[in-house]
């Protein structure tokens, strides 16, 4: 956030440290028909998810800068398309919501307020599954995908807020074990990494004191930890709840100076 008109920053930097988000609780509906007599197969997957989201953001000298945390609600769609032991998947995920704010001024107290946060992801990946005996198998996954985040952070009296946009496209490597529980339930795990690229950041100031930035981000990181029991309900229908654990890390991006109406404020 920028400070009233009495403030001159000279540099704005973004993105440091982890994003922490926490899936509570995922709900989904896998359906499972066979396109006529073609060995082809689909499943198409509902998810309702409460997130608990944390965000924390700490500058060169590990200084904490700002910080996020509240709820958000989210909902998945998914389909995968099957074919003996490979597959393909597509997934959409979208979240939205209010959480705190708090920001940690050098020169001043606390600066408590509200985001409005909208995130999204979208996902391709290739998958290969080997049988480990009867009753269990590993599936192997790769992919890309990309998450947006647009980050309305509220004003307050004699403070501008600021409206953010990320956006970052990854790479991803997963390894998922399936154990078969019963006939009609099993465990699926999942651990994914993810490496970013060509990351950027978009920033609008509301009061225009500065003008918009456009900044490219450097490379970050993320980690996906999934455990999902599933039950099959009957033939064409599979019913799964379970916690998931995200986390993104990002590097601190270069300075640069702000400007207004082009010319450089110092």
């Amino acid at each position: 956030m920028t400070q009233g008109m009495n403030a001159h920053p000279l540099f704005l930097m973004r993105c440091k440290q982890p994003l922490h988000t926490v899936l509570a609780c995922l709900f989904s509906l896998p359906v499972a028909p066979t396109v006529g007599s073609d060995p082809l197969k689909y499943d198409g997957t509902v998810g309702l998810s409460v997130e608990r989201f944390n965000y924390d953001e700490k500058d060169e000298a590990d200084r904490r800068i700002d910080a996020e945390n509240g709820t958000l609600p989210g909902l998945f769609l998914g389909l995968r398309a099957r074919s003996g032991q490979w597959y393909i998947s597509g997934g959409m995920q979208a979240m939205q919501g209010e959480v705190d704010y708090v920001a940690f001024p050098a020169s001043a107290s606390e600066l408590k307020s509200r985001t409005s946060e909208d995130m999204r992801e979208y996902s391709l990946a290739l998958g290969f599954n080997q049988s480990i005996n009867q009753d269990n198998r590993l599936e192997y996954t790769g992919g890309l995908g990309v998450r947006t985040w647009n980050r309305d952070i509220h004003s307050l009296p004699g403070v501008s807020g600021l409206d953010e946009t990320y956006v970052w496209p990854y790479v991803s490597l997963g390894i998922r074990p399936v154990f078969q529980l019963s006939k009609t339930s099993r465990m699926d795990l999942l651990l994914r990494a993810k490496r970013t690229f060509d990351a950027t950041l978009d920033v609008e100031f509301k009061d225009g004191l500065f003008d918009p930035v456009e900044l490219d981000l450097k490379d970050g990181r993320g980690v996906d930890l999934e455990a999902t029991w599933l039950h099959q309900a009957d033939s064409a229908t599979v019913l799964g709840i379970g916690p998931y654990l995200r986390l993104w890390w990002f590097e601190q991006s270069d300075r640069f100076t702000l400007t207004r109406n082009g010319v450089p404020v110092g």
